[in-house]
Protein backbone atom coordinates (compact mmCIF):
# COMPACT_ATOMS: atom_id res chain seq x y z
CA UNK A 1 0.00 0.00 0.00
CA UNK A 2 2.97 2.38 0.67
CA UNK A 3 4.25 1.62 -2.51
CA UNK A 4 1.17 2.16 -4.48
CA UNK A 5 0.76 5.73 -2.26
CA UNK A 6 4.20 6.51 -3.59
CA UNK A 7 3.26 6.18 -6.86
CA UNK A 8 0.21 7.75 -6.66
CA UNK A 9 2.47 10.46 -5.34
CA UNK A 10 4.74 10.27 -8.45
CA UNK A 11 1.74 10.42 -11.17
CA UNK A 12 -0.42 12.86 -9.53
CA UNK A 13 -3.91 12.66 -9.83
CA UNK A 14 -4.87 13.32 -13.62
CA UNK A 15 -2.53 10.22 -14.39
CA UNK A 16 -3.49 8.01 -11.03
CA UNK A 17 -7.02 8.03 -11.72
CA UNK A 18 -6.63 8.03 -15.63
CA UNK A 19 -4.94 4.78 -14.79
CA UNK A 20 -6.84 3.48 -12.67
CA UNK A 21 -9.89 3.91 -14.31
CA UNK A 22 -8.22 2.71 -17.72
CA UNK A 23 -7.45 -0.62 -16.38
CA UNK A 24 -11.16 -0.75 -15.02
CA UNK A 25 -12.66 0.33 -18.27
CA UNK A 26 -10.49 -2.39 -20.45
CA UNK A 27 -11.74 -4.75 -18.25
CA UNK A 28 -15.39 -3.93 -19.22
CA UNK A 29 -14.21 -3.31 -22.83
CA UNK A 30 -13.62 -7.31 -23.18
CA UNK A 31 -17.23 -7.36 -22.49
CA UNK A 32 -18.29 -4.30 -24.35
CA UNK A 33 -16.57 -5.89 -27.60
CA UNK A 34 -18.41 -8.93 -27.50
CA UNK A 35 -21.56 -7.31 -26.96
CA UNK A 36 -20.75 -4.96 -29.82
CA UNK A 37 -18.94 -7.31 -32.21
CA UNK A 38 -20.91 -10.87 -31.91
CA UNK A 39 -23.79 -10.06 -29.46
CA UNK A 40 -25.28 -7.41 -31.66
CA UNK A 41 -24.37 -8.73 -34.78
CA UNK A 42 -25.98 -11.83 -34.28
CA UNK A 43 -28.85 -10.88 -32.76
CA UNK A 44 -29.84 -7.82 -34.86
CA UNK A 45 -30.00 -8.18 -39.03
CA UNK A 46 -28.03 -6.08 -41.48
CA UNK A 47 -30.80 -4.13 -42.51
CA UNK A 48 -31.17 -2.67 -38.67
CA UNK A 49 -26.90 -3.02 -37.88
CA UNK A 50 -26.55 0.62 -39.40
CA UNK A 51 -29.39 2.00 -36.93
CA UNK A 52 -27.97 0.96 -33.64
CA UNK A 53 -25.34 4.20 -33.47
CA UNK A 54 -27.78 6.84 -34.73
CA UNK A 55 -30.43 5.73 -31.95
CA UNK A 56 -27.63 5.34 -29.07
CA UNK A 57 -26.78 9.11 -30.19
CA UNK A 58 -30.25 9.55 -30.00
CA UNK A 59 -30.25 9.32 -26.55
CA UNK A 60 -28.11 12.23 -25.90
CA UNK A 61 -30.08 14.46 -27.92
CA UNK A 62 -33.15 13.77 -26.07
CA UNK A 63 -30.97 14.30 -22.86
CA UNK A 64 -29.99 17.60 -24.21
CA UNK A 65 -32.17 19.39 -21.41
CA UNK A 66 -30.72 17.65 -18.76
CA UNK A 67 -27.06 17.83 -20.15
CA UNK A 68 -27.17 21.52 -20.66
CA UNK A 69 -26.80 21.86 -16.64
CA UNK A 70 -24.64 19.10 -15.94
CA UNK A 71 -21.01 20.88 -16.87
CA UNK A 72 -21.89 24.09 -14.77
CA UNK A 73 -23.36 22.20 -11.77
CA UNK A 74 -19.92 20.27 -11.60
CA UNK A 75 -17.79 24.04 -12.04
CA UNK A 76 -19.66 25.38 -8.83
CA UNK A 77 -19.93 22.20 -7.27
CA UNK A 78 -16.55 21.75 -7.10
CA UNK A 79 -16.00 25.08 -6.10
CA UNK A 80 -17.84 24.87 -3.33
CA UNK A 81 -16.01 21.77 -2.38
CA UNK A 82 -12.76 23.03 -2.50
CA UNK A 83 -13.99 25.89 0.17
CA UNK A 84 -14.84 23.17 2.12
CA UNK A 85 -18.44 24.81 1.90
CA UNK A 86 -20.35 21.15 1.86
CA UNK A 87 -23.75 23.39 2.89
CA UNK A 88 -23.85 25.11 -0.69
CA UNK A 89 -23.17 21.52 -2.10
CA UNK A 90 -25.87 19.92 -0.29
CA UNK A 91 -27.86 22.95 -1.62
CA UNK A 92 -27.06 22.98 -5.05
CA UNK A 93 -27.44 18.82 -5.12
CA UNK A 94 -30.95 19.79 -3.63
CA UNK A 95 -31.72 22.50 -6.40
CA UNK A 96 -30.36 20.38 -8.90
CA UNK A 97 -32.75 17.62 -9.02
CA UNK A 98 -35.72 19.44 -8.55
CA UNK A 99 -34.55 21.44 -11.90
CA UNK A 100 -33.71 17.88 -13.29
CA UNK A 101 -37.96 16.85 -12.61
CA UNK A 102 -38.69 19.79 -14.73
CA UNK A 103 -36.28 19.07 -17.27
CA UNK A 104 -37.51 15.74 -17.66
CA UNK A 105 -40.52 17.00 -18.71
CA UNK A 106 -38.93 18.88 -22.06
CA UNK A 107 -37.45 16.05 -22.38
CA UNK A 108 -40.56 14.12 -23.68
CA UNK A 109 -41.97 16.69 -25.59
CA UNK A 110 -38.11 16.48 -27.33
CA UNK A 111 -38.94 12.80 -27.74
CA UNK A 112 -42.76 13.33 -29.02
CA UNK A 113 -41.49 15.16 -32.24
CA UNK A 114 -38.58 13.89 -33.08
CA UNK A 115 -38.44 10.42 -32.88
CA UNK A 116 -41.50 9.81 -35.44
CA UNK A 117 -38.90 11.46 -38.08
CA UNK A 118 -35.93 10.00 -36.45
CA UNK A 119 -37.24 6.46 -37.01
CA UNK A 120 -38.25 7.41 -40.38
CA UNK A 121 -34.78 7.85 -41.47
CA UNK A 122 -32.65 5.05 -39.98
CA UNK A 123 -35.44 3.07 -41.20
CA UNK A 124 -36.86 0.36 -38.28
CA UNK A 125 -39.86 0.60 -36.69
CA UNK A 126 -40.71 2.64 -33.73
CA UNK A 127 -43.44 0.55 -31.76
CA UNK A 128 -41.89 0.51 -27.78
CA UNK A 129 -38.85 0.98 -28.85
CA UNK A 130 -38.96 4.73 -28.41
CA UNK A 131 -40.69 4.69 -25.37
CA UNK A 132 -37.54 2.58 -23.92
CA UNK A 133 -35.56 5.09 -25.69
CA UNK A 134 -36.94 8.42 -24.09
CA UNK A 135 -36.41 6.28 -20.48
CA UNK A 136 -32.49 5.27 -21.40
CA UNK A 137 -32.39 8.81 -22.02
CA UNK A 138 -33.63 10.54 -19.08
CA UNK A 139 -31.57 7.93 -16.99
CA UNK A 140 -28.42 8.96 -19.09
CA UNK A 141 -28.92 12.53 -18.24
CA UNK A 142 -29.33 11.77 -14.73
CA UNK A 143 -26.71 9.58 -13.98
CA UNK A 144 -24.72 12.71 -15.67
CA UNK A 145 -25.89 14.82 -12.72
CA UNK A 146 -24.84 12.00 -9.70
CA UNK A 147 -21.63 11.28 -11.62
CA UNK A 148 -20.68 15.03 -12.41
CA UNK A 149 -21.13 15.12 -8.36
CA UNK A 150 -19.05 12.62 -7.90
CA UNK A 151 -16.49 14.14 -9.42
CA UNK A 152 -16.97 17.14 -8.26
CA UNK A 153 -16.75 16.12 -4.72
CA UNK A 154 -13.30 14.17 -6.38
CA UNK A 155 -14.65 10.64 -5.00
CA UNK A 156 -12.91 9.16 -8.16
CA UNK A 157 -12.50 5.58 -6.83
CA UNK A 158 -16.44 5.45 -7.01
CA UNK A 159 -16.09 6.29 -10.56
CA UNK A 160 -13.69 3.55 -10.93
CA UNK A 161 -16.25 1.08 -9.30
CA UNK A 162 -19.03 2.53 -11.36
CA UNK A 163 -17.36 1.16 -14.41
CA UNK A 164 -16.26 -1.95 -12.93
CA UNK A 165 -19.95 -3.14 -12.40
CA UNK A 166 -21.51 -2.01 -15.23
CA UNK A 167 -20.16 -4.00 -18.27
CA UNK A 168 -20.99 -7.20 -16.61
CA UNK A 169 -24.61 -6.14 -15.81
CA UNK A 170 -25.16 -4.52 -19.29
CA UNK A 171 -24.44 -7.83 -20.72
CA UNK A 172 -26.53 -9.85 -18.62
CA UNK A 173 -28.97 -7.63 -19.56
CA UNK A 174 -28.82 -8.07 -23.06
CA UNK A 175 -28.32 -11.56 -22.92
CA UNK A 176 -31.86 -11.94 -21.41
CA UNK A 177 -33.88 -10.05 -23.42
CA UNK A 178 -31.85 -9.31 -27.28
CA UNK A 179 -32.95 -12.65 -28.19
CA UNK A 180 -36.73 -12.07 -27.79
CA UNK A 181 -36.50 -8.24 -29.07
CA UNK A 182 -32.87 -7.82 -30.33
CA UNK A 183 -33.15 -3.53 -30.69
CA UNK A 184 -35.04 -3.50 -27.83
CA UNK A 185 -33.21 -5.42 -25.62
CA UNK A 186 -29.65 -3.66 -26.85
CA UNK A 187 -31.14 -0.60 -25.05
CA UNK A 188 -32.26 -2.40 -22.05
CA UNK A 189 -28.33 -3.19 -21.73
CA UNK A 190 -27.98 0.28 -22.44
CA UNK A 191 -30.02 1.38 -19.20
CA UNK A 192 -27.26 -0.64 -17.21
CA UNK A 193 -24.21 1.67 -16.94
CA UNK A 194 -26.43 4.91 -16.21
CA UNK A 195 -28.24 2.79 -13.76
CA UNK A 196 -25.19 1.64 -11.83
CA UNK A 197 -23.85 5.52 -11.35
CA UNK A 198 -27.25 6.62 -10.26
CA UNK A 199 -27.60 4.22 -7.52
CA UNK A 200 -23.61 3.96 -6.63
CA UNK A 201 -23.37 7.45 -6.60
CA UNK A 202 -26.28 8.41 -4.41
CA UNK A 203 -24.90 6.00 -1.94
CA UNK A 204 -21.21 7.53 -2.23
CA UNK A 205 -22.94 11.14 -1.70
CA UNK A 206 -25.01 10.46 1.12
CA UNK A 207 -22.03 9.17 3.39
CA UNK A 208 -20.39 12.37 2.07
CA UNK A 209 -23.09 14.70 2.75
CA UNK A 210 -24.98 13.11 5.64
CA UNK A 211 -27.44 14.70 8.23
CA UNK A 212 -24.65 16.17 9.97
CA UNK A 213 -23.77 18.78 6.83
CA UNK A 214 -26.65 21.16 6.69
CA UNK A 215 -27.93 22.95 3.75
CA UNK A 216 -26.45 26.56 3.10
CA UNK A 217 -27.80 29.24 0.44
CA UNK A 218 -25.93 29.96 -2.40
CA UNK A 219 -27.75 31.67 -5.08
CA UNK A 220 -27.86 35.38 -3.57
CA UNK A 221 -24.04 35.30 -3.94
CA UNK A 222 -23.46 32.97 -6.98
CA UNK A 223 -26.28 33.09 -9.11
CA UNK A 224 -25.34 35.61 -11.62
CA UNK A 225 -21.68 33.98 -11.80
CA UNK A 226 -23.46 30.60 -12.50
CA UNK A 227 -25.89 32.54 -15.45
CA UNK A 228 -22.86 33.93 -17.09
CA UNK A 229 -21.38 30.45 -17.06
CA UNK A 230 -24.07 28.43 -18.33
CA UNK A 231 -25.42 30.53 -21.49
CA UNK A 232 -21.79 29.86 -23.14
CA UNK A 233 -21.96 26.09 -21.78
CA UNK A 234 -25.60 26.13 -23.04
CA UNK A 235 -24.06 27.00 -27.09
CA UNK A 236 -21.21 24.30 -26.48
CA UNK A 237 -23.39 21.45 -25.58
CA UNK A 238 -26.20 22.20 -27.59
CA UNK A 239 -24.27 22.50 -30.92
CA UNK A 240 -21.98 19.41 -29.97
CA UNK A 241 -24.51 17.13 -29.35
CA UNK A 242 -27.08 18.15 -32.27
CA UNK A 243 -23.47 18.16 -34.22
CA UNK A 244 -22.71 14.62 -33.18
CA UNK A 245 -26.39 13.41 -33.49
CA UNK A 246 -26.54 14.98 -37.26
CA UNK A 247 -23.15 12.77 -38.09
CA UNK A 248 -24.56 9.40 -37.25
CA UNK A 249 -27.76 10.47 -38.64
CA UNK A 250 -25.67 11.03 -42.13
CA UNK A 251 -24.07 7.57 -41.80
CA UNK A 252 -27.31 5.58 -41.89
CA UNK A 253 -29.49 8.13 -43.65
CA UNK A 254 -27.09 9.05 -46.70
CA UNK A 255 -24.88 5.93 -47.05
CA UNK A 256 -26.29 2.72 -48.28
CA UNK A 257 -27.07 -0.46 -45.89
CA UNK A 258 -24.17 -2.44 -46.38
CA UNK A 259 -21.44 0.76 -45.59
CA UNK A 260 -23.88 2.30 -42.40
CA UNK A 261 -23.41 -1.73 -41.23
CA UNK A 262 -19.89 -1.88 -41.84
CA UNK A 263 -19.67 1.76 -40.08
CA UNK A 264 -20.72 0.12 -37.18
CA UNK A 265 -18.84 -3.00 -37.35
CA UNK A 266 -15.29 -1.30 -38.03
CA UNK A 267 -16.28 1.79 -35.52
CA UNK A 268 -16.26 -1.08 -32.60
CA UNK A 269 -12.28 -1.21 -33.40
CA UNK A 270 -11.58 1.78 -33.91
CA UNK A 271 -13.38 3.32 -30.98
CA UNK A 272 -10.11 1.78 -29.04
CA UNK A 273 -8.47 4.36 -29.79
CA UNK A 274 -9.85 7.06 -27.68
CA UNK A 275 -9.90 4.79 -24.73
CA UNK A 276 -7.22 6.20 -22.90
CA UNK A 277 -8.08 9.68 -24.36
CA UNK A 278 -12.12 9.43 -23.17
CA UNK A 279 -10.40 8.66 -19.35
CA UNK A 280 -8.66 11.82 -19.10
CA UNK A 281 -11.67 14.00 -19.81
CA UNK A 282 -13.23 12.02 -17.11
CA UNK A 283 -11.08 13.75 -14.38
CA UNK A 284 -9.19 16.54 -16.75
CA UNK A 285 -12.44 19.09 -15.82
CA UNK A 286 -12.75 19.00 -11.81
CA UNK A 287 -8.68 19.02 -11.62
CA UNK A 288 -8.44 21.54 -14.04
CA UNK A 289 -10.88 23.73 -12.13
CA UNK A 290 -9.24 23.60 -8.82
CA UNK A 291 -6.39 25.84 -10.29
CA UNK A 292 -5.95 28.82 -11.31
CA UNK A 293 -5.84 29.78 -15.30
CA UNK A 294 -2.33 30.93 -15.22
CA UNK A 295 -0.94 28.04 -12.96
CA UNK A 296 2.29 26.33 -14.62
CA UNK A 297 0.64 22.78 -13.40
CA UNK A 298 -2.45 23.29 -14.84
CA UNK A 299 -1.05 23.52 -18.31
CA UNK A 300 0.83 20.69 -17.86
CA UNK A 301 -2.58 18.61 -16.86
CA UNK A 302 -3.47 20.06 -20.18
CA UNK A 303 -0.42 19.03 -22.54
CA UNK A 304 -0.26 15.82 -20.73
CA UNK A 305 -3.74 14.88 -21.38
CA UNK A 306 -3.47 15.72 -25.06
CA UNK A 307 -0.17 14.35 -25.46
CA UNK A 308 -1.27 11.20 -24.15
CA UNK A 309 -4.52 11.23 -25.92
CA UNK A 310 -2.46 11.42 -29.42
CA UNK A 311 -0.06 9.00 -28.64
CA UNK A 312 -2.28 6.23 -27.40
CA UNK A 313 -4.56 6.79 -30.24
CA UNK A 314 -1.90 6.65 -32.58
CA UNK A 315 -0.69 3.50 -31.35
CA UNK A 316 -3.79 1.39 -31.92
CA UNK A 317 -4.36 3.55 -35.19
CA UNK A 318 -1.22 1.91 -35.98
CA UNK A 319 -2.07 -1.31 -35.29
CA UNK A 320 -5.54 -1.19 -37.00
CA UNK A 321 -3.79 0.09 -39.96
CA UNK A 322 -1.19 -3.21 -40.49
CA UNK A 323 -3.62 -5.78 -39.18
CA UNK A 324 -7.30 -3.98 -39.58
CA UNK A 325 -7.81 -6.33 -42.71
CA UNK A 326 -7.04 -9.62 -40.94
CA UNK A 327 -9.18 -8.41 -37.80
CA UNK A 328 -12.25 -8.63 -40.03
CA UNK A 329 -11.64 -12.32 -41.33
CA UNK A 330 -11.20 -13.68 -37.74
CA UNK A 331 -15.81 -13.75 -37.80
CA UNK A 332 -18.24 -15.00 -40.56
CA UNK A 333 -20.25 -11.84 -39.52
CA UNK A 334 -17.43 -9.17 -39.63
CA UNK A 335 -15.61 -11.01 -43.36
CA UNK A 336 -18.21 -9.52 -45.56
CA UNK A 337 -17.06 -5.91 -44.08
CA UNK A 338 -13.18 -6.73 -44.71
CA UNK A 339 -13.44 -4.21 -47.60
CA UNK A 340 -13.75 -1.51 -45.10
CA UNK A 341 -10.52 -2.25 -43.43
CA UNK A 342 -8.70 0.72 -44.51
CA UNK A 343 -11.78 2.81 -43.12
CA UNK A 344 -11.32 2.06 -39.74
CA UNK A 345 -8.01 4.09 -39.66
CA UNK A 346 -9.98 6.97 -40.91
CA UNK A 347 -12.21 6.53 -38.24
CA UNK A 348 -9.63 5.80 -35.52
CA UNK A 349 -7.70 9.33 -36.42
CA UNK A 350 -11.33 10.81 -36.23
CA UNK A 351 -12.12 9.25 -32.91
CA UNK A 352 -8.44 10.74 -31.90
CA UNK A 353 -8.67 14.47 -32.84
CA UNK A 354 -12.39 14.25 -31.60
CA UNK A 355 -11.12 13.74 -28.31
CA UNK A 356 -7.73 16.06 -28.32
CA UNK A 357 -10.25 18.80 -28.99
CA UNK A 358 -12.41 17.80 -26.38
CA UNK A 359 -9.77 17.73 -23.82
CA UNK A 360 -8.97 21.39 -24.56
CA UNK A 361 -12.69 22.39 -24.65
CA UNK A 362 -13.52 20.63 -21.16
CA UNK A 363 -9.69 22.65 -19.94
CA UNK A 364 -11.06 26.02 -20.93
CA UNK A 365 -14.67 25.60 -19.39
CA UNK A 366 -12.89 24.06 -16.60
CA UNK A 367 -11.17 27.24 -16.03
CA UNK A 368 -13.76 29.42 -17.20
CA UNK A 369 -12.68 30.45 -20.58
CA UNK A 370 -14.66 30.37 -23.78
CA UNK A 371 -13.21 32.41 -26.26
CA UNK A 372 -12.47 28.89 -28.36
CA UNK A 373 -16.50 28.97 -29.27
CA UNK A 374 -16.08 31.68 -32.00
CA UNK A 375 -13.86 29.10 -34.35
CA UNK A 376 -15.01 25.61 -32.21
CA UNK A 377 -18.71 26.43 -33.26
CA UNK A 378 -18.47 27.69 -37.06
CA UNK A 379 -16.40 23.95 -37.10
CA UNK A 380 -19.22 21.97 -35.82
CA UNK A 381 -21.66 23.48 -38.54
CA UNK A 382 -19.08 22.83 -41.03
CA UNK A 383 -18.53 19.40 -40.11
CA UNK A 384 -22.14 18.09 -39.45
CA UNK A 385 -24.66 20.24 -40.96
CA UNK A 386 -22.53 21.15 -44.23
CA UNK A 387 -22.27 17.15 -45.06
CA UNK A 388 -25.59 16.57 -44.48
CA UNK A 389 -26.19 18.98 -47.27
CA UNK A 390 -23.03 17.89 -49.93
CA UNK A 391 -24.53 14.45 -49.04
CA UNK A 392 -28.30 15.52 -49.82
CA UNK A 393 -27.35 17.09 -53.14
CA UNK A 394 -29.91 15.59 -54.90
CA UNK A 395 -32.99 18.37 -53.60
CA UNK A 396 -31.31 20.72 -55.22
CA UNK A 397 -32.15 19.46 -58.65
CA UNK A 398 -33.56 21.84 -60.55
CA UNK A 399 -32.06 24.75 -58.44
CA UNK A 400 -29.07 24.23 -59.26
CA UNK A 401 -26.81 23.85 -62.80
CA UNK A 402 -27.13 20.53 -64.69
CA UNK A 403 -23.35 20.29 -64.77
CA UNK A 404 -22.74 21.25 -61.23
CA UNK A 405 -25.29 17.77 -60.43
CA UNK A 406 -23.74 15.86 -62.97
CA UNK A 407 -20.26 16.46 -61.60
CA UNK A 408 -21.89 15.76 -57.83
CA UNK A 409 -23.48 12.53 -59.45
CA UNK A 410 -19.91 11.42 -60.79
CA UNK A 411 -18.39 11.84 -57.75
CA UNK A 412 -20.91 10.35 -55.22
CA UNK A 413 -20.32 12.60 -52.12
CA UNK A 414 -22.87 9.63 -50.81
CA UNK A 415 -19.82 6.98 -49.79
CA UNK A 416 -18.03 6.18 -46.11
CA UNK A 417 -14.71 7.31 -47.38
CA UNK A 418 -15.83 10.55 -48.43
CA UNK A 419 -17.78 11.18 -45.06
CA UNK A 420 -14.74 10.13 -42.57
CA UNK A 421 -12.29 12.18 -44.51
CA UNK A 422 -14.46 15.49 -44.57
CA UNK A 423 -15.01 14.77 -40.77
CA UNK A 424 -10.97 14.11 -40.07
CA UNK A 425 -10.35 17.19 -42.23
CA UNK A 426 -12.20 19.68 -40.48
CA UNK A 427 -10.96 17.78 -36.50
CA UNK A 428 -7.47 18.53 -37.59
CA UNK A 429 -8.28 22.08 -38.97
CA UNK A 430 -10.07 22.55 -35.14
CA UNK A 431 -6.74 20.96 -33.36
CA UNK A 432 -4.48 23.67 -35.74
CA UNK A 433 -6.92 26.48 -34.74
CA UNK A 434 -6.78 25.29 -30.77
CA UNK A 435 -2.38 24.84 -31.29
CA UNK A 436 -2.36 28.64 -32.34
CA UNK A 437 -4.52 29.52 -29.79
CA UNK A 438 -2.12 27.95 -27.24
CA UNK A 439 1.10 29.49 -28.78
CA UNK A 440 -0.55 33.18 -28.70
CA UNK A 441 -1.69 32.66 -25.56
CA UNK A 442 1.57 31.38 -24.16
CA UNK A 443 3.49 34.73 -26.16
CA UNK A 444 1.03 36.73 -24.24
CA UNK A 445 1.53 35.97 -20.77
CA UNK A 446 5.67 35.61 -21.63
CA UNK A 447 5.27 39.19 -22.76
CA UNK A 448 3.45 40.17 -19.77
CA UNK A 449 5.57 38.44 -17.51
CA UNK A 450 8.64 40.48 -18.90
CA UNK A 451 7.25 43.58 -18.63
CA UNK A 452 5.91 42.85 -15.38
CA UNK A 453 10.34 41.90 -14.53
CA UNK A 454 11.25 45.02 -15.72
Amino acid sequence: MRLLSKLHDRLGDLWWYTLLLFVAQRVGDVINLFVGLWLVPKYIPQSELGAVLPLTQFVSLVGLPLGIIAIPFMKFLNVYAERGEYGKVKSLLRDVFIGTGIMAILTFLIAYFLLPMLFERVRVANGSLGILIVGVSILSAIAVIFQNAVQGLKLFSATVWFNVVAAPLRLVLMLVFMPFRPLAGYFVGQGAAPGTSVVGAFLALRKKLGRSVKAMPYWKEDGVAMIRYTIPIALCTIFSVVGTSIEQLIIRHRLSEFESAGYYIISRFADISSYLGSVFVIFLFPLASSRKADDVQSTRLLAHSMFGTLAGGLCVTLFLGVCGSWLLTLQEQWRIYASLSWHMVLLSLVNVTTIMNSCFCTFEMAQGRFRFLWYLLPFILLKSAGMYVITGYTYFEGMLPDGFMQAMSEFNPNRLVIVLSSFLGVNIATTLFIVVDLIVRRKRRNSAEEKENA
